[in-house]
């Protein structure tokens, strides 16, 4: 960009060039904010256990409880009282960041299949959303490539759970 050619009124000319970066950067640093990415550590709040009990009582389709471990494995069951899991399934993170509003996201690219089979694997690319109190966790998931939102009527196998304490 020919700086000489960038007209701020009030500005004198030797000082454009420092309104310009200026502008830069803090179009760097608001585009920063946005989206900021983070290691997932073994204590990140996506890992432990998730319940849902409209589906425990038949209200809601999907899985009950899920288990997440940070070694990326995953243990889904039918029912909240269930100790034997119905899919074991696992998952590599392949993104993670946290919004403005404090939200945490996570692209996770899994494998899953009916618990003790350890045969007939299925590809899932699951998109996770974090509440900014690490008690709600929402995704949406399909075979190929990720979705590109986690809403309860858009989303492609959309989920919510709860933290079971």
């Amino acid at each position: 960009m020919n700086n000489r050619n960038v007209i701020v009124p009030g500005v004198s000319a030797s000082a454009r060039p420092l309104v310009v970066f200026l502008c830069c950067l803090a179009a760097l640093a608001v585009a920063g904010c946005a989206a900021r990415p983070f290691t997932v550590k073994p204590d990140d709040p996506l890992y432990g256990t998730w319940i849902n009990k409209d589906v425990d009582e038949g209200k809601a389709r999907g899985l009950a409880k899920s288990i997440m471990t940070p070694d990326g494995k995953e243990f889904d069951f039918n029912h909240i009282a269930d100790t034997v899991p119905a899919y074991e399934s696992t998952f590599t993170i392949e993104e993670a960041w946290r919004d403005r509003q404090g939200f945490r996201w996570y692209k996770l690219k899994g494998l899953f299949w009916i618990y003790g089979t350890g045969g007939a694997k299925t590809q899932m690319f699951n998109l996770v959303k974090v509440s900014p109190d690490g008690n709600t966790i929402e995704s949406a998931g399909q075979q190929t490539g990720y979705p590109e939102k986690v809403e309860p009527v858009t989303s492609p196998n959309y989920g919510i759970a709860y933290r079971q304490r």
